[in-house]
């Protein structure tokens, strides 16, 4: 997942620095990205649903207010992804300093916090499931 990171953030960067220049490959770019962070996040609320099931819960009591933060952030950045949808859409300027950060700060919690005590957790079998 943190290789995942690595290849979104790739592609966002490459949005944020064809925006200004032509809309149009921003645009299939920016889609792209949208519904490849979709189907990563995705994948992340599976493997913490893993971790906090029946038996998880007690086990990994530890991890749940970072879960749970991460959590709100997924909605956040939805949030602020459909905000630069519309502002593509409309012809705005688009403004990508705030899900920039938000997206830098979530990524920073999951590769320093979260991933690490999730590969600590679940076992072999669990991870491969997922």
């Amino acid at each position: 997942m943190a290789r995942d990171h690595e290849r979104l953030t790739s592609m966002f960067n490459d949005f944020k620095h064809t925006k200004d220049k032509d809309i149009k490959q921003a645009s299939k770019i920016f889609s792209k990205f949208h519904n490849e962070l979709m189907n990563h996040e995705i994948v992340e609320d599976r493997i913490i649903k893993s971790a906090f099931g029946k038996k998880g819960k007690e086990k990994n009591k530890n991890l749940l207010p970072i879960a749970q933060s991460l959590e709100m952030d997924h909605v956040k950045i939805m949030n602020l992804m459909s905000n630069i949808s519309g502002e593509i859409k409309s012809n705005k300027a688009i403004d990508t300093s705030d899900f920039y950060l938000t997206l830098q700060k979530h990524r920073n919690i999951e590769d320093r916090l979260l991933y690490p005590e999730l590969d600590r957790v679940l076992s072999e079998k669990k991870t491969e499931d997922i």
